[in-house]
């Protein structure tokens, strides 16, 4: 419907009618116009997720680049920096469309959220770290082609190892098994959701020695919409650090759970005069004092008793036996800090 004329403007018109001549536009007054806070919106592109939510998936995947970086450097014996770029909602047809073919796709779930997902890892990259792999300087210039066998089986061994680091970033949102399910070269026989879905698109940047490349991570929102409410950067900078993690954080706790410790069993200490330990020979024995010995092993059914050292320092005392034909000790008691045995 048209606006309603104030008096005013009727009588102007009325006059410049009479008069043979418009009004002039000093003459009225401008009205203020309505609806001028009214944004195109456009359906294609639907903002499904809030900013502080991409604010948490952006954190989250900086944590993710930052772990893998490590990590990878350590397997290939090479700097690997990897950095995230951008993150993005896109339509999937969107997504599948910015994948180059061939390409390397690593499909995956993470169960127990329903639906799939997929790592991307541009070819130009894939071909210089299977190379340094095997055992090359990964500075080859290899022509984009189909994955061999033996490459598709250490593409797969590279994703699984993406994917334990992954996995160790989405603590701070849930406990997920994220696990490999196929390595795809083709982007236009991966179907995971309808093509007009929304996605969450991480972009990251690569390099492994001399050589860049891309890394892209495309999750739909059908398979996060459960967990979406986690996704709030508030819920992780305020809590108190109060659970199971300690206050300490995923990254932090993984790397101290694949830390490796020297352990070894000792036998217990004896007593030697030094005139006696001077006189030793070859062939010469050393009773125990925790078992009897009768030519140089223990009599009946009694058991040595050993010290196990953690790091060098006692932390466990057990008995020495056998399992499977192999030489085996069974923990008995647990010593605190200070050697004494409890339990």
């Amino acid at each position: 419907m048209s606006e309603m004329l104030t008096q005013e403007e009727i009588d102007s018109l009325l006059m410049s009618v009479t008069k043979g001549t418009l009004p002039q536009a000093s003459e009225s007054r401008p009205r203020p116009r309505r609806h001028q806070a009214v944004q195109a919106y456009d359906f294609h592109h639907q903002n499904r997720i809030s900013k502080d939510q991409v604010r948490a998936f952006q954190m989250l995947h900086q944590t993710f680049a930052r772990t893998v970086s490590s990590s990878l450097s350590a397997y290939f014996r090479s700097v690997v920096e990897i950095q995230l770029t951008s993150v993005e909602q896109l339509t999937y047809g969107e997504c599948i469309m910015s994948v180059p073919s061939p390409s390397t796709l690593g499909i995956f779930e993470m169960a127990p959220l329903k639906g799939g997902a997929l790592l991307d890892i541009n070819p130009h990259l894939v071909f210089p770290i299977i190379d340094r792999i095997l055992g090359g300087s990964g500075r080859a210039s290899i022509q984009v082609r189909e994955l061999t066998e033996i490459e598709r089986t250490l593409a797969d061994r590279i994703f699984r190892r993406l994917f334990v680091d992954l996995q160790q970033a989405w603590l701070q949102v849930g406990q997920f098994d994220i696990r490999l399910l196929k390595v795809e070269t083709n982007p236009q026989f991966i179907q995971l959701t309808s093509p007009n879905d929304i996605t969450l698109l991480a972009m990251f940047s690569v390099r492994v020695g001399e050589v860049q490349g891309m890394m892209s991570l495309c999750l739909p929102l059908t398979m996060l919409e459960p967990i979406l409410p986690k996704l709030v950067t508030q819920r992780w900078l305020g809590s108190s650090g109060a659970g199971p993690l300690g206050g300490r954080s995923p990254e932090m706790v993984g790397h101290l759970q694949s830390t490796r410790l020297d352990l070894r069993a000792v036998l217990e200490r004896v007593e030697v005069p030094i005139e006696r330990l001077s006189c030793l020979q070859p062939g010469d024995i050393i009773p125990l004092p925790s078992a009897p010995l009768s030519g140089g092993r223990p009599t009946g059914n009694q058991e040595l008793s050993v010290i196990v050292e953690v790091a060098g320092q006692p932390r466990f005392v057990g008995r020495m036996g056998q399992r499977q034909r192999r030489r085996a000790v069974e923990i008995t008691t647990v010593m605190d800090a200070g050697g004494r045995a409890h339990g």
